[in-house]
């Protein structure tokens, strides 16, 4: 048994714990915009995500991957504070309307549920992906272990005892 846990178990636990962290609580929005007759544009985004750059009215996240009708492009999107319209811009549009996302403009957290942004349906919604943590991994391998640690000791005393007798 501590031959098994020492050339298995050991080292599995190592790469565990070495691992890259994972953050369970890392979570990702998606929007969905739509309106007759634009069509639909979507993205993933961060739930707070760190702004390219941001003044006391706005953010901005550049670079970021959307998809028109189908097709993938990539926009930089400005996101509005209530007080300066609201809404969102992108590729020369402003649409404004409800304010998106709460906190400062240098630190924002997306609000979630459905927003009318400049004759636009904005639905913002929580992605759910599985990311397994590696503290959750460790704890099922050493209690793998711990139970065929319980199993061979039983097996261990029951051959004992019939030794005995």
């Amino acid at each position: 048994m501590h031959r098994i846990v020492r050339n298995i178990g050991v080292p599995l636990a190592l790469s565990i714990l070495s691992a890259t962290v994972a953050r369970a609580d890392t979570l990702t929005y998606n929007f969905l915009a739509t309106a007759t007759p634009y069509g639909a544009i979507s993205a993933t985004l961060p739930a707070s995500p760190t702004p390219t750059s941001f003044t006391a009215n706005s953010f901005t996240l550049a670079s970021t991957p959307v998809i028109v009708d189908g097709d993938p492009a990539t926009v930089n999107i400005d996101f509005y504070l209530s007080t300066a319209g609201g809404g969102a811009a992108g590729q020369g549009t402003r649409v404004e309307g409800e304010q998106l996302f709460t906190g400062s403009t240098s630190s924002p957290t997306f609000r979630l549920g459905t927003f009318e942004v400049g004759g636009f349906q904005l639905n913002i919604s929580q992605a759910i992906s599985v990311i397994p943590e590696p503290a959750s991994l460790f704890l099922l391998g050493t209690g793998a272990v711990g139970v065929y640690g319980v199993f061979r000791r039983r097996r261990n005393s029951e051959t004992d005892t019939q030794e005995a007798a």
